[in-house]
């Protein structure tokens, strides 16, 4: 699962899923965690959902 930020930790603010220029990304929201999920077929790897993201993955 790739996640945009680190994963159980989403805030489910959806900034990443407004600035995703190819709609690529779900946030799916279970009982106890949220996860922005990325799906990897439509990403174009720009990066903007990592930036925006406010527990975004440091690489």
């Amino acid at each position: 699962m790739n996640t945009v930020c680190v994963k159980n930790k989403c805030a489910g603010c959806k900034a990443c899923i407004d600035i995703c220029p190819t709609n690529s990304i779900k946030v799916i929201d279970s009982l106890k965690y949220m996860n922005a999920i990325i799906d990897t077929k439509t990403c174009i790897n720009c990066g903007l959902c990592h930036k925006i993201c406010q527990w975004r993955i440091v690489e």
